[in-house]
């Protein structure tokens, strides 16, 4: 409210009202007629004006923070926003850099997420859990390369990524474990009208990928099934996602740093790899659901590094046609090809490459 144009005592008294002023409007005349004259027997005006505005404002906020603690109680999985400033004090359970929860808030939600899993639903319908576990490839080369500071970006950008992608609700959380380890788990409530996803038309890649996640003996159960297919679908999108946003950063600090690199330099190459796992929570506990998931996840890891592979061996090949010495190195791709290729032998071959072209280098680096 605006105080301009009242008089001295018009003025006391409507601070007096917008302080919740319990008194009646006649008393509170009275002290503000006795404020505005001097008339206070021992206080100036202003000193008895600022004693009833203390008196007045303190239960207000005593009302007010009352209030805040009862919502807090009742929303303990708030989180503030990308954004947003947050003036409360820090939540013990969130992640200061990724604003995703911590460990410790991970677990708390987990029990919540097992309770909800295990109440009694109706006939046909089943409840149960997937861990989705992240790790990122390459961080600790862009890490090391260009600085913590770009790490801690990288993790943020990460942690937004993972943040805006998954439906928030009282079933899924997102959480950052520690390091460059993400994490997603929901809970799913499945019909048993509800039916698996016709794979027949599946890429073999996919069959193979849900087969790590459950095995085959495993899909008689068609509400496992079923969320295994969900959990994997969302996993392939989240990994494109975080893929493509971590490989346009590292461009982009490649470019800056351009001037930087040397002639050797390889640039780095990251994303994600993440593994999946289903589990019955009326059956399996969370910690061995999350071994389960954590297993696949460096399955997926090694898989994707034998993409890398695949892609190194097909340039070797042509470059020793190319260069002719086939003969000297077909016992080097021998063996890549039957899978007896250990990570030192390919780095040696790599580098015979390089002696033998010279300013020619793999266009895919093998850590």
């Amino acid at each position: 409210m605006g105080y301009a144009g009242l008089s001295a005592e018009e003025r006391v008294l409507a601070v007096l009202r917008d302080a919740q002023n319990p008194e009646p409007e006649e008393v509170s005349r009275k002290k503000a007629r006795a404020i505005t004259t001097n008339r206070v027997s021992g206080n100036t005006p202003r000193g008895e004006l600022l004693h009833y505005f203390i008196e007045y404002s303190k239960a207000a906020l005593e009302q007010a923070y009352a209030e805040h603690e009862a919502w807090s109680r009742e929303h303990p999985d708030w989180q503030p926003q990308p954004g947003r400033t947050d003036k409360r004090r820090p939540d013990p359970g969130v992640d200061s850099l990724t604003q995703l929860l911590n460990r410790a808030g991970l677990d708390e939600k987990l029990d919540i997420l097992y309770d909800w899993c295990n109440e009694e639903v109706s006939a046909g319908k089943k409840r149960l859990i997937s861990f989705l576990l992240i790790d990122l490839d390459e961080f600790k080369t862009m890490n090391d390369r260009y600085g913590h500071d770009s790490g801690d970006e990288l993790l943020k950008i990460v942690g937004q990524t993972i943040g805006t992608h998954i439906r928030r609700g009282d079933q899924v959380v997102g959480s950052r474990s520690g390091g460059d380890e993400f994490a997603v788990v929901f809970a799913m409530e499945v019909d048993s009208t509800e039916e698996p996803e016709d794979m027949s038309t599946w890429p073999q890649e996919d069959v193979e990928r849900l087969r790590s996640i459950l095995p085959e003996d495993q899909w008689r159960d068609k509400a496992r099934l079923i969320v295994a297919q969900r959990a994997m679908r969302f996993a392939q999108r989240l990994e494109a996602v975080l893929d493509e946003v971590m490989k346009r950063y590292a461009d982009e600090k490649w470019n800056e740093e351009a001037w930087r690199q040397d002639e050797d330099a390889q640039k780095p190459d990251p994303g994600a790899s993440i593994g999946v796992a289903t589990g019955d929570p009326a059956i399996e506990r969370s910690d061995t659901v999350k071994r389960w998931a954590d297993k696949n996840m460096y399955g997926r890891k090694l898989a994707r590094k034998l993409v890398k592979v695949v892609a190194a061996v097909s340039f070797a090949r042509q470059e020793l046609v190319d260069i002719g010495a086939m003969p000297a190195l077909s016992e080097f791709v021998d063996k890549l090809q039957d899978g007896q290729i250990t990570s030192r032998l390919l780095k040696s071959l790599l580098r015979r490459l390089l002696e033998l072209r010279g300013d020619v280098r793999p266009s895919v680096e093998i850590r």
